[in-house]
């Protein structure tokens, strides 16, 4: 029994060739694209950004369900050709560990002819190596050619890249003021916009060698992740049509009391800053007294301010 299960995935590597793929084969192999953090605010995403990070959650997802549905099938398939015995399961373990392993390699894979011909040669190449662990009893006839073509077809089905949706402004029922985020985000960098805001100001009075540059970056980081188009839209603000927007999450009526002459733009990163800080100041007497720096200085989470 085992040299027929060896000799029929030796048919198998024969048919769809042996060795790791190569470029002329579609694609090389490539390491696992590992989802990025995201920021954990209650935050919705605008622009490119967001809608990159979305399509990337979906295609993880779909690879992870695709490479689950292709393991039960392989399960399936093996189970009624090996011994019921320690050895027979452990046979099938390991041909769906390199199966997985090899998948995974290969990374996203496009719904054309090229990714099917890298998808069946690996998985074939998969199988053939997995035959070694193969002991008697073991009959991979099973393993047929077609069957591995259809192993291929539903795994690139059920792992088919989600092309991202075009980013749309965000609306709310009843929203009022300067309404959805931009579609694209400002240039510069957060310690540029803290920077800035603090010589605005400085320049109309305010004493910002009592504000630490590390307090607001720490409220920018829990409220918006650093988005400066970042907008909530289902807290109890936003059921009243004024959703918390920008860098430090202000909503329309905060922001227009406490911005500057100048700097009118709920969206503008610096604007955003400058009247988060002036809250804050005038609420709970320094940026260093709100809440949420508080608890985290004596060791505790971050609490929205």
């Amino acid at each position: 029994m085992a040299a027929a299960a060896l000799g029929a995935l030796a048919t198998i590597a024969a048919h769809y060739g042996e060795g790791a793929p190569t470029a002329e084969s579609g694609k090389s192999y490539a390491p696992p694209d590992l989802a990025a953090a995201r920021p954990t605010g209650p935050v919705v995403w605008d622009g490119d950004l967001g809608s990159q990070y979305a399509a990337h959650r979906q295609d993880t997802s779909r690879n992870i369900d695709a490479n689950r549905s292709m393991n039960a099938e392989l399960e399936r398939i093996l189970d009624g050709a090996v011994d019921n015995t320690t050895q027979g399961r452990a046979a099938i373990g390991a041909i769906i560990a390199e199966v997985n392993t090899a998948m995974t390699a290969l990374g996203k894979i496009e719904d054309t002819a090229a990714g099917r011909d890298l998808v069946v040669t690996t998985l074939g190449n998969a199988l053939h190596r997995a035959g070694t662990v193969l002991g008697q009893g073991q009959a991979a006839a099973t393993l047929t050619a077609e069957r591995v073509a259809a192993l291929a077809d539903r795994y690139i089905q059920q792992a088919r890249p989600t092309r991202p949706r075009r980013p749309r402004r965000a609306t709310h029922p009843g929203m009022r003021g300067s309404g959805g985020p931009p579609r694209t985000r400002p240039s510069g960098q957060q310690g540029q916009w803290i920077n800035e805001a603090l010589q605005i100001l400085r320049q109309h009075g305010y004493d910002t060698r009592q504000i630490d540059p590390a307090d607001i970056a720490a409220i920018i980081q829990h409220e918006s992740g650093g988005n400066p188009n970042a907008i909530n839209l289902w807290d109890s603000n936003a059921a009243k049509g004024i959703p918390s927007k920008g860098l430090m999450q202000t909503i329309d009526p905060t922001f227009n009391s406490y911005s500057l002459p100048g700097h009118r733009d709920i969206w503008n990163p610096v604007d955003n800053i400058i009247a988060g800080v002036r809250y804050s100041i005038e609420r709970y007497g320094s940026v260093s007294n709100v809440p949420g720096i508080v608890q985290m200085r004596s060791g505790g989470s971050y609490v929205g301010y």
